[in-house]
């Protein structure tokens, strides 16, 4: 019998079980790869990243959510993509990244759900891509004035729905005026000799602001976000003459080349007697002093367009819709995209009448401060005027208020009411409402999501 021990029955080499080993670990490593593959070859395109400005899309229509692929697909219609709640979109594809341009402005503080389905190039697999976004609550400033005397400050106010405490954004003597453009906001104070200042600067007070103008009279100063410009008008005052140049300038933001002047036809600069900016973009509507209203645009060089003559511009929606007056109380309708005018009847609504009329986005729908007079006192409320110009209240101030301004938020779910008890004269040149509050109303729903202290809303000013 042999003893040399290399029998059947003797335990294996340990060399050839380390392989063993690594042979299984192989096939299994080859397994899962091919799972993998397999898996891979039937996978629909997922999501890598998404891009939105919800603060933008609240301002303006146009904005984009950019959906960022894995991997190639298949073009998507537009009518393909679903929206909780509904939005018109404009789907353009272009490899493996999806635009969603947003037709419209978006509701504040809303959700947002997105929905699109999804075809790879490489493998026809096919998936479903799901998004959601929530956009801003609703914020608002506010000029606050001292009450008491020059010598205290005045302060300008951030206030956000659903945050109780005011945020100033701008505490200076003498505000006359102020316009937001986010993220800058333009001031005009007054020294003691009546001549304003204009200091353009960031909201956060933190970071220094540049002085655009000094030692001038300043009025009317408006803001366009999306256009990231200011303007306002110019008094020169000339000795031995009966009538100063009022000339309106345009600034925009980080400019190296100073203000604009605004011309007219023949290339003159435009004597101004009122003026506003078509909301969201860098086009102006002026009225001369002879009551001729023009469309100019000379940022982009846009030729001037006659509007006619008209008493006073009542306001702008942002249908590039203008709504004028005359002297007899009669509006009319002009659109600025084809220069087509409309009158507007029946506005007096008996005993009322309607000032400071501006379109809502939806054709013959208006908001509007009403006044009616009884035993010779004003009553004033602000209103929504519909197809047929019968008004629904949206608020009434307390007794011996009087409402001063309704103004359209940039994406015309609320407007801003500001009512006033009194006329302040601290400022001879510019007076202005203290013991003011504005507030918000929500047009869908006639709820106050926001109350806030003082008055000149930046809405007013857009």
């Amino acid at each position: 019998m042999s003893t040399d021990g290399s029998g059947a029955d003797a335990p294996p080499d340990p060399v050839r079980r380390f392989h063993h080993g690594i042979l299984v670990v192989v096939v299994a490593l080859l397994l899962v790869v091919a799972g993998l593959t397999a898996a891979n070859s039937v996978q629909g395109a997922r999501l890598v990243r998404a891009q939105v400005s919800p603060d933008a899309a609240v301002e303006r229509a146009g904005q984009h959510l950019v959906l960022q692929l894995d991997q190639v697909v298949d073009p998507v219609p537009s009518d393909a993509v679903a929206t909780l709640p509904h939005l018109a979109v404009v789907a353009r594809t272009d490899g493996s990244t999806l635009d969603l341009q947003l037709q419209t402005t978006l509701a504040y503080a809303t959700t947002y759900q997105v929905e699109v389905p999804l075809v790879s190039r490489a493998t026809g697999a096919a998936s479903v891509l799901r998004y959601g976004f929530t956009t801003p609550p609703a914020t608002l400033y506010t000029l606050h004035r001292a009450q008491d005397s020059d010598d205290q400050p005045d302060t300008i106010e951030r206030v956000t729905a659903g945050v109780t405490t005011p945020q100033p954004v701008r505490t200076l003597p003498r505000i006359q005026e102020y316009a937001v453009a986010d993220p800058d906001i333009a001031v005009v104070t007054a020294d003691a000799d009546g001549l304003d200042t204009l200091q353009v600067g960031p909201l956060d007070p933190a970071h220094p602001s540049d002085t655009v103008l000094s030692g001038v009279h300043l009025s009317q100063l408006k803001a366009s976000g999306s256009a990231g410009l200011f303007g306002f008008v110019v008094t020169t005052e000339t000795e031995g003459t009966t009538s100063n140049p009022v000339h309106l300038l345009l600034y925009q933001t980080g400019s190296r080349t100073g203000p604009l002047t605004v011309t007219g036809l023949g290339g003159l600069p435009v004597e101004v007697r009122d003026w506003a900016f078509v909301p969201g973009t860098s086009a102006v509507v002026v009225q001369d002093q002879n009551n001729g209203m023009f469309l100019l645009d000379p940022v982009r060089g846009a030729v001037p367009k006659a509007l006619g003559d008209h008493l006073e511009i009542h306001g702008l929606g942002r249908g590039a819709t203008l709504v004028v007056g005359d002297a007899q109380n009669r509006y009319t309708r002009i659109d600025l995209t084809t220069g087509r005018t409309e009158p507007l009847l029946d506005l007096r609504l008996g005993s009322g009448l309607p000032r400071r009329i501006t379109p809502l986005g939806e054709r013959d729908r208006f908001v509007a401060v009403l006044n009616r007079y009884s035993a010779g006192d004003l009553h004033s409320s602000a209103v929504t005027l519909g197809p047929r110009r019968r008004p629904h209240l949206l608020y009434t101030p307390p007794a011996g208020a009087t409402v001063e301004a309704v103004c359209l938020s940039p994406n015309e779910q609320l407007v801003a009411v500001t009512a006033s008890v009194e006329t302040a004269g601290s400022y001879a040149d510019d007076p202005d409402p203290v013991g003011s509050v504005t507030t918000v109303v929500d047009l869908g729903t006639d709820e106050h999501p926001l109350v806030a202290p003082g008055s000149a809303a930046d809405w007013c000013t857009r």
